[in-house]
Protein backbone atom coordinates (compact mmCIF):
# COMPACT_ATOMS: atom_id res chain seq x y z
CA UNK A 1 0.00 0.00 0.00
CA UNK A 2 1.61 3.44 -1.20
CA UNK A 3 -0.19 5.25 1.72
CA UNK A 4 -0.71 3.53 4.67
CA UNK A 5 -0.90 6.54 7.06
CA UNK A 6 -4.58 7.13 4.85
CA UNK A 7 -6.26 3.54 6.20
CA UNK A 8 -6.69 4.37 9.68
CA UNK A 9 -8.66 7.95 7.91
CA UNK A 10 -10.42 5.69 5.16
CA UNK A 11 -11.55 3.52 7.89
CA UNK A 12 -12.99 6.55 10.05
CA UNK A 13 -14.91 8.11 7.10
CA UNK A 14 -16.68 4.68 6.73
CA UNK A 15 -17.47 4.16 10.29
CA UNK A 16 -18.99 8.31 9.84
CA UNK A 17 -20.85 7.18 7.15
CA UNK A 18 -22.09 3.90 8.88
CA UNK A 19 -23.63 6.63 11.52
CA UNK A 20 -25.06 8.81 9.09
CA UNK A 21 -27.17 5.81 7.53
CA UNK A 22 -28.09 4.90 10.91
CA UNK A 23 -29.24 8.31 11.24
CA UNK A 24 -31.18 8.52 8.20
CA UNK A 25 -33.29 5.49 9.72
CA UNK A 26 -34.30 7.84 12.75
CA UNK A 27 -37.35 9.20 11.31
CA UNK A 28 -37.47 12.09 14.47
CA UNK A 29 -33.92 13.24 13.47
CA UNK A 30 -34.76 13.58 9.84
CA UNK A 31 -37.77 15.42 10.78
CA UNK A 32 -35.86 17.84 12.71
CA UNK A 33 -33.18 18.06 9.76
CA UNK A 34 -35.55 18.85 7.59
CA UNK A 35 -37.37 21.13 9.77
CA UNK A 36 -33.98 22.97 10.40
CA UNK A 37 -33.46 23.19 6.43
CA UNK A 38 -37.18 24.72 5.67
CA UNK A 39 -35.99 27.51 8.36
CA UNK A 40 -32.77 28.32 6.67
CA UNK A 41 -33.94 28.68 3.59
CA UNK A 42 -37.11 31.08 5.00
CA UNK A 43 -34.39 32.67 6.73
CA UNK A 44 -32.25 33.51 3.32
CA UNK A 45 -35.34 34.27 1.25
CA UNK A 46 -36.09 36.97 4.37
CA UNK A 47 -32.62 38.32 4.13
CA UNK A 48 -32.87 38.05 0.12
CA UNK A 49 -36.14 40.05 -0.07
CA UNK A 50 -33.94 43.17 1.38
CA UNK A 51 -30.18 42.65 -0.08
CA UNK A 52 -28.62 41.34 -3.16
CA UNK A 53 -26.48 38.75 -0.88
CA UNK A 54 -26.77 36.79 2.70
CA UNK A 55 -24.52 39.50 4.70
CA UNK A 56 -25.07 42.16 2.78
CA UNK A 57 -24.35 44.26 -0.64
CA UNK A 58 -21.53 42.08 -1.49
CA UNK A 59 -20.67 38.41 -1.95
CA UNK A 60 -19.16 37.13 1.64
CA UNK A 61 -18.55 33.77 2.95
CA UNK A 62 -21.57 33.28 4.07
CA UNK A 63 -22.62 32.76 0.22
CA UNK A 64 -19.82 30.29 0.21
CA UNK A 65 -21.16 28.42 2.90
CA UNK A 66 -25.11 28.65 1.23
CA UNK A 67 -24.33 27.94 -2.10
CA UNK A 68 -23.65 24.44 -1.95
CA UNK A 69 -26.29 23.49 0.17
CA UNK A 70 -28.38 25.27 -3.01
CA UNK A 71 -26.88 23.20 -5.35
CA UNK A 72 -26.72 19.54 -3.27
CA UNK A 73 -30.79 20.53 -3.22
CA UNK A 74 -31.02 20.98 -6.65
CA UNK A 75 -28.39 17.79 -7.54
CA UNK A 76 -31.21 16.02 -5.42
CA UNK A 77 -33.83 17.10 -7.55
CA UNK A 78 -35.62 18.81 -4.02
CA UNK A 79 -35.12 22.11 -5.66
CA UNK A 80 -39.40 22.10 -6.60
CA UNK A 81 -40.18 21.03 -3.57
CA UNK A 82 -37.86 23.28 -1.17
CA UNK A 83 -37.88 26.32 -3.69
CA UNK A 84 -41.28 26.87 -4.66
CA UNK A 85 -42.16 29.39 -2.13
CA UNK A 86 -38.76 31.43 -1.86
CA UNK A 87 -38.93 33.36 -5.62
CA UNK A 88 -35.83 35.80 -3.99
CA UNK A 89 -34.10 32.22 -3.14
CA UNK A 90 -34.63 31.46 -7.00
CA UNK A 91 -33.00 34.47 -8.43
CA UNK A 92 -30.39 34.35 -6.27
CA UNK A 93 -29.02 30.55 -7.10
CA UNK A 94 -29.57 31.46 -10.82
CA UNK A 95 -27.51 34.53 -10.23
CA UNK A 96 -24.87 32.45 -8.26
CA UNK A 97 -24.61 29.65 -10.89
CA UNK A 98 -23.35 32.27 -13.48
CA UNK A 99 -20.40 32.84 -11.45
CA UNK A 100 -16.76 31.46 -12.65
CA UNK A 101 -16.28 30.22 -8.83
CA UNK A 102 -19.69 28.38 -9.08
CA UNK A 103 -18.79 26.94 -12.49
CA UNK A 104 -15.26 25.63 -11.91
CA UNK A 105 -16.31 24.04 -8.40
CA UNK A 106 -19.69 23.06 -8.50
CA UNK A 107 -20.70 23.30 -12.27
CA UNK A 108 -19.21 19.95 -13.67
CA UNK A 109 -21.25 18.05 -11.05
CA UNK A 110 -24.48 19.33 -12.29
CA UNK A 111 -24.30 17.39 -15.39
CA UNK A 112 -25.29 13.82 -15.91
CA UNK A 113 -21.77 12.56 -16.12
CA UNK A 114 -20.34 14.84 -13.31
CA UNK A 115 -22.85 13.22 -10.98
CA UNK A 116 -22.13 9.64 -12.04
CA UNK A 117 -18.31 10.77 -11.13
CA UNK A 118 -19.50 11.02 -7.85
CA UNK A 119 -21.96 7.78 -7.40
CA UNK A 120 -20.63 5.31 -9.45
CA UNK A 121 -17.27 4.52 -6.67
CA UNK A 122 -20.10 5.34 -4.26
CA UNK A 123 -22.02 2.37 -5.45
CA UNK A 124 -19.33 0.01 -6.15
CA UNK A 125 -18.17 0.69 -2.74
CA UNK A 126 -21.68 0.41 -0.96
CA UNK A 127 -21.85 -3.00 -3.03
CA UNK A 128 -18.43 -4.39 -1.69
CA UNK A 129 -19.79 -3.76 1.38
CA UNK A 130 -23.37 -5.59 1.38
CA UNK A 131 -21.27 -8.44 -0.50
CA UNK A 132 -18.98 -8.75 2.29
CA UNK A 133 -20.99 -7.75 5.30
CA UNK A 134 -18.16 -6.29 6.54
CA UNK A 135 -17.20 -2.74 6.98
CA UNK A 136 -14.01 -2.82 9.01
CA UNK A 137 -12.02 -3.90 6.05
CA UNK A 138 -13.87 -2.70 2.98
CA UNK A 139 -10.65 0.12 3.19
CA UNK A 140 -8.64 -2.44 1.98
CA UNK A 141 -10.53 -3.23 -0.82
CA UNK A 142 -11.41 0.28 -1.98
CA UNK A 143 -7.29 0.49 -2.01
CA UNK A 144 -7.44 -2.70 -4.30
CA UNK A 145 -10.27 -1.21 -6.72
CA UNK A 146 -9.59 2.35 -6.83
CA UNK A 147 -5.81 2.74 -6.81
Amino acid sequence: MENPDLAGKYHNKLQAMHAMAEMLKDQEALASNTNELIRLLNEAEKQLTNTQFLAGAEFSVEDCAFIPVLARIEVLKLDKEYFRKHPCLIYYFEQMKERPSYQTVIGPYSTFFGKMKILLPCICDMSIRRLLHNYQYAWYYFVVLYL
